[in-house]
């Protein structure tokens, strides 16, 4: 019952010099949970992960959390760091190559996703743990965690001209990239969650989860959400903003992992949601239960924000400006996968119209 064919379109309307328009189209079934109505909370944690393959364990904090109302164990938690942890490594080495038309390196990262999945299984395996920290910090960071999480930007622009690994290449590369600037939008704060409780309780709820915006504005949210804005100083590219993002979360992952004293950004409630954050940002739960049935259930992911039709990526890929076609593609490509969504996607370009025949006169 795994949710197939979930995938994002993104269609941009092009006249041969600049974008003109942007129309994301989502085929994800966002109301999925409709499946839950009816059925006993022990009913939904178990066909839960039935349907969400992809952050699964995220999904199932947020739901023991939105359903039970009991915080997640130790082992749990830990469960949710070591997800996040793999999708921050697949970000790394396969998507981000794959944005570029590169050749993926699932090669070297073998080794980490089998030991991520070790680690899953056994939360608490030490050696498992110091296997793959030692070789993250070894294929990423060609340092410890905790010295990178010390880098600057400007630090780590050397890092990056100076450092052999994958992601030291890929954030070098960024420089090469000639994107047009990031636009402004609000990231999403845990002041907002509010609001975005009394949307998910309303009755047009369902609209607001396709489409969630607050009414002073969209959000977006996700790793560079919590970072501080770009200045126009700043010596990161806008994309390469992103990528330090997901580098410095990493970082601070294997920090917490490896310290029980430390603080980590676990499954939590507030406002009467259940919250998890997962590598693409937060993911939100919402339960009412009657009577010992599920009554109502919301689900918000992060894909929703960051893919509103006014949101972070189309006012983003609006301001590509580009006579070439390959090269519209490719930034479009690249501007998509650093925001990330949580299912497949495609692009399409409306060619721009043909000149009339007395213009070649």
């Amino acid at each position: 019952m795994a949710l197939h064919n979930q995938r994002l379109h993104c269609q941009l309307h092009w006249d041969g010099q600049r974008v003109t328009g942007v129309s994301l189209r989502s085929r994800r079934l966002l109301e999925v949970s409709r499946l839950f109505t009816g059925r006993t909370p022990e009913e939904v944690l178990i066909l839960l992960p039935r349907l969400y393959t992809l952050c699964g364990q995220a999904h199932a904090a947020a739901a023991r959390l939105a359903l039970f109302d009991s915080p997640p164990t130790s082992e749990a938690r830990r469960r949710v760091q070591i997800e996040n942890l793999r999708e921050h490594l697949l970000y790394l080495f396969v998507h981000w190559p794959e944005a570029g038309a590169q050749p993926p390196a699932t090669g070297e990262l073998a080794p980490a996703l089998g030991l991520a999945s070790r680690q899953l299984a056994v939360p608490q395996a030490t050696d498992t743990w110091h296997e793959l920290l030692t070789w993250i910090e070894s294929h990423v960071f060609s340092m410890p965690a905790g010295d990178f999480l010390a880098i600057d930007d400007a630090g780590l622009r050397t890092w990056a001209q100076r450092g052999n690994t994958l992601p030291a290449r890929l954030l070098r590369n960024t420089h090469t990239l000639h994107i047009v600037p990031e636009p402004t939008v609000q990231p999403l704060r845990r002041d907002d969650l509010e609001a975005v409780a009394r949307a998910l309780a309303a009755a047009d709820a369902a609209h607001f989860i396709a489409r969630p915006a607050l009414h002073d504005g969209c959000r977006h949210t996700g790793p560079a959400a919590a970072e501080s804005p770009a200045g126009p100083d700043t010596p990161l590219p806008p994309l390469g903003r992103h990528l330090a993002a997901h580098l410095r979360t990493l970082a601070r992952l294997c920090r917490n992992l490896s310290s029980p004293e430390a603080v980590d950004d676990g499954p939590f409630r507030t406002a009467g949601l259940a919250c998890a954050e997962t590598s693409r940002g937060l993911l939100v739960h919402r339960a009412k239960v009657t009577d010992g049935r599920v009554s109502d259930y919301r689900i918000l992911a992060p894909t929703e924000w960051n893919f509103h039709p006014r949101g972070l990526a189309a006012r983003w890929l609006a301001r590509i400006e580009t006579d070439d076609r390959t090269t519209l593609y490719r930034l479009a490509s690249h501007i998509v996968r650093t925001i990330d969504p949580c299912v497949a996607f495609d692009i399409g370009i409306d060619e721009p119209d043909q000149l009339p025949e007395a213009a070649h006169a």
